[in-house]
């Protein structure tokens, strides 16, 4: 992997770098890169690391980064995935802190000045805090509101013991310097590794305001690449409980999960996904397969969403 940073500028130093991620985006980018420079009261740059796309992606952001020197471009010779791409945009990273985000969600005008703030909070409590995530929000392919990532108990909750650490990564947020790595092996369990990696320099914070909004695609999930997406992450987990951060295991390393868990999994995530965007016969479809896959677990997560669904929001 050769990174490839370019710009047409050169911005002052910011205070924040946030780096985004893209392989083959472009229907979001736009939306994305404009939602980071639409940032209020904070200097940045947006570093995107374009994991060799194979759409238009890379002429878009060359485009960009011409209009404004805050955009700056790292394009890699081979696709690595997620973790490997993260670590690329870290790796030239510029800012004091570093804020996570993909190609397909949108940061809000405050996004980066309020997890400035409640990074800050948090430090006075532990002064060695390491990383902070927050909740997000929910949205389809329009742009639509449809709910928050993070179970009900924890909204508006703000803490740095034992802090929910199912979070997304789009909502990370840290100090660059001596922050640790994704682990490149994963091409798509990136969060607990990582998470864990950071939990060895000091505490994890977290904040129950959605400070993002996460994007609920209708690209479905295949069987073979949602068992190997399922069976990463049981490596990661394993990883973690061994305390095999430096040499996580790898998917082939851990056993295959149970077919009924693939099944209930991918169909399970394929029915929420299509639900967000106003498919509801697929929805319903998806959510029949993940019930015949998996009766019990199928039943036990519909409980509990529905449990977790609050009012509406809509600002």
């Amino acid at each position: 992997m050769t990174p490839a940073p370019s710009s047409t500028g050169t911005a002052p130093s910011p205070e924040v770098s946030v780096v985004m991620i893209n392989y083959n985006g472009l229907p979001w980018l736009d939306t994305a890169i404009a939602s980071v420079l639409a940032t209020e009261n904070v200097s940045i740059e947006v570093v995107v690391v374009d994991d060799c796309s194979s759409d238009d992606s890379r002429e878009f952001l060359t485009q960009q980064a011409a209009l404004d020197v805050r955009v700056r471009l790292v394009f890699l010779t081979e696709n690595v995935g997620i973790s490997g791409a993260r670590n690329a945009g870290i790796d030239v990273a510029r800012g004091a802190y570093v804020s996570i985000i993909d190609s397909d969600d949108r940061f809000l005008p405050d996004t980066v000045r309020k997890q400035l703030e409640a990074f800050a909070r948090l430090r006075k409590e532990a002064p060695d805090l390491a990383l902070l995530t927050s909740d997000a929000w929910l949205i389809n392919e329009a742009g639509h509101r449809k709910g928050r990532y993070i179970s009900k108990d924890w909204w508006d909750r703000e803490s740095s013991v034992e802090p929910p650490l199912w979070t997304l990564p789009s909502t990370f947020f840290f100090r660059r310097e001596g922050a640790a790595r994704f682990h490149q092996g994963y091409r798509s369990a990136d969060a607990p590794i990582f998470i864990s990696r950071m939990a060895r320099i000091g505490p994890i914070g977290f904040t129950g305001e959605p400070l993002i909004e996460y994007r609920l695609r209708m690209s479905s999930v295949t069987n073979h690449k949602g068992a190997h997406m399922l069976r990463e992450m049981r490596a990661a987990e394993t990883s973690r409980r061994m305390n095999r951060l430096d040499s996580p295991l790898s998917a082939e390393e851990v056993d295959a999960p149970p077919g009924k868990e693939v099944g209930a999994w991918i169909y399970g995530r394929n029915a929420k996904n299509a639900a967000a965007n106003g498919r509801l016969l697929r929805a319903a479809w998806e959510l029949t397969k993940a019930v015949v896959a998996y009766p019990t677990r199928t039943m036990e997560k519909l409980i509990r969403a529905f449990q977790t669904v609050g009012k509406r929001f809509t600002t």
